[in-house]
């Protein structure tokens, strides 16, 4: 499967109409950035690509 790389921020679908809003980007292969939209100067947390999708598998979103 090939891995895209993104450096566009996503918004959580679970976000839809609020103010308090996760982002995530893909900005390298390996590497996923999670943000806060309410705080897009503070810096983003980098969790290991493998580690993402163990995450989102358990939460039922993949």
């Amino acid at each position: 499967m090939a891995v895209m790389i993104d450096i566009a921020w996503k918004k959580s679908s679970y976000s839809e109409g609020g103010s308090n809003c996760v982002i995530a980007r893909m900005p390298a292969v390996s590497e996923v950035q999670v943000g806060d939209s309410q705080n897009p100067d503070q810096a983003p947390l980098s969790i290991d690509r493998q580690a993402w999708t163990a995450l989102l598998r358990v939460s039922g979103d993949l």
